[in-house]
């Protein structure tokens, strides 16, 4: 039987090979310009899916049912932050949530997640402290972020627009890569941020989970999902 990866192959007929676009998507960790980043996740938005899916991504999967667990109403507002294709809001809309918002820099991403209808609105930005998006204080009851911590793509200065759009009670929730988390790479410090915000009494932690994030050859690449709620 056929691997996922083989799948993949089989179905592309450009002469850049599936591995090339694969490490392309890799490559984009660390990518320096805010720019090329927008224009890499624009080239590669139409075999997205399929590329991370040979990677067996699974951090989607996690995202979404940590948000099943925190949130039972379906009706509740989301917003997905750096959400690309919109993989994670094609699970919640699985798992029966409707009102979902998502934001990303690569229109062309966010062209892809528009025809697959599980968003009920998306938003063209480069999210950060210095382009708030056009939503009132406290709008959305849960502000999410799935595999986009990284260099020149989310840090922690992001931390403090998702806290402003969540209401009192609501929740944040981050999953990545472990080994970013717990280091201080390029111009991301995640963790150290999440701690001065715990400490300057803006979020509570609520929950810290490992698992199986993504595949790199023959091995597993360890994910962690957060969950903070906002004070």
């Amino acid at each position: 039987m056929a691997t996922i990866a083989e799948n993949v192959i089989s179905k592309y007929s450009s002469d850049e090979s599936v591995q090339q676009k694969v490490d392309k998507v890799r490559a984009l960790h660390g990518l320096k310009d805010h720019r090329e980043v927008e224009e890499v996740y624009d080239e590669l938005a139409g075999n997205y899916d399929e590329l991370v899916t040979s990677l067996e991504y699974c951090g989607p999967f996690f995202t979404s049912r940590t948000v099943s667990r925190i949130e039972s109403k379906t009706d509740a507002k989301m917003l997905d932050v750096a959400c690309g294709t919109g993989l994670v809001g094609d699970e919640l809309h699985k798992l029966g949530y409707t009102q979902i918002v998502g934001t990303d820099l690569s229109q062309s991403s966010l062209d892809v997640l528009a025809r697959k209808g599980s968003y009920t609105k998306s938003v063209h930005a480069n999210f950060g402290p210095s382009t708030p998006l056009d939503f009132d204080d406290g709008y959305f009851d849960v502000a999410m972020s799935c595999g986009s911590f990284l260099p020149m793509h989310l840090n922690e200065k992001c931390l403090p627009e998702m806290i402003r759009l969540v209401r009192k009670g609501g929740y944040i929730i981050i999953t990545t890569r472990k080994y970013i988390f717990e280091g201080e790479t390029g111009d991301m410090k995640l963790r150290p941020g999440l701690i001065k915000l715990t400490q300057e009494g803006a979020l509570t932690k609520m929950a810290h989970e490992e698992n199986l994030y993504e595949k790199d050859g023959d091995d597993h690449v360890t994910g962690i999902t957060l969950v903070y709620q906002v004070i």
